[in-house]
């Protein structure tokens, strides 16, 4: 579960809004592919991801010179020591008329290893639908950890940052993303990741979830996380409070007054392997970065 990550702060580029978990309604509800990528880009966004359940879809022509539609999948494997209950895993960039039979979807594990030979980026999903201990993912070929789930935080909580930290701790450094995870219209763009790239394309997205060159959001936006050989700085949206977080619960928190706004934090550089901000602003909404290496 090593892999190589970079801050996307200090990367070339710009950044890019990306919806990495929605359904399209056609299928799963009820809105053709065509009206979700307009509705998409109409709330400012780049990219969309369409994963259906157990199928991929036929996406041709519906992606353009200022927005992407990229396939992906939602399947269900067995959840690891169980024989009934199963978890729900994202391939992110799966082709379309990837085989989907039962057979295939038994062990978590090799699910996911799949997706990772077929070039795409593997996503444990909606964790607190099925709550899966990061440390049973340390050993497989995942990517990434919706962190933020709307979909979810809709029914009966969606935030788990709280286990994507538990994994963290022990060195299981999975990308966090948030995802609206769109099934019913009034959950389109209530989350979304932002991506850090040098020009929209899948390769690049992928890239940039893979190395963990982006945030996730439901509403604030990290604009800077700088680490210096002596502080580590932060800037954002106006906020209620700036979390910069480390391992174990080691964190330093700012807080705006009760009427106030506060957009920067700075401390002193810490003895921490590594750092992350959660930025929270009055109407509770979040974001959250991704770790970066001290060590």
């Amino acid at each position: 579960m090593s892999k190589k990550r970079s801050n996307p702060f200090e990367l070339p580029g710009q950044w890019y809004k990306a919806a990495l978990h929605t359904h399209s309604p056609g299928i799963d509800g009820g809105l053709p592919q065509e009206d979700l990528v307009e509705l998409y880009s109409a709330k400012g966004f780049d990219l969309a991801v369409i994963a259906e359940h157990e199928r991929t879809t036929d996406l041709s022509g519906l992606s353009r010179k200022d927005f992407l539609a990229i396939n992906g999948i939602e399947l269900h494997p067995l959840y690891p020591g169980h024989p009934i209950r199963n978890h729900h895993v994202v391939g992110l960039g799966v082709p379309h008329g990837y085989p989907t039979s039962r057979a295939a979807q038994k062990d978590l594990g090799a699910c996911l290893a799949q997706f990772i030979e077929l070039g795409a980026v593997s996503v444990v999903g909606h964790p607190h639908g099925v709550d899966i201990d990061p440390k049973l993912v340390a050993g497989m070929d995942a990517d990434a950890y919706e962190v933020f789930n709307a979909h979810q935080e809709n029914m009966n909580g969606g935030d788990r940052e709280a286990l994507w930290s538990k994994g963290l701790d022990n060195g299981i450094m999975l990308t966090g993303i948030a995802v609206d995870d769109m099934h019913e219209k009034h959950e389109l763009g209530t989350a979304w990741t932002m991506l850090k790239m040098k020009s929209l394309t899948v390769k690049s997205a992928l890239n940039a979830i893979r190395s963990g060159a982006c945030y996730g959001s439901t509403g604030p936006e990290i604009k800077d996380f700088r680490i210096t050989d002596d502080t580590v700085e932060v800037k954002s949206s106006p906020a209620a409070t700036i979390t910069i977080a480390g391992p174990k619960g080691k964190r330093d928190v700012r807080e705006a007054s009760a009427t106030g706004r506060i957009t920067t934090h700075s401390i002193a550089r810490p003895n921490w392997s590594f750092v992350r901000v959660v930025v929270t602003d009055r109407k509770g909404r979040k974001a959250w970065s991704n770790p970066i290496m001290l060590d």
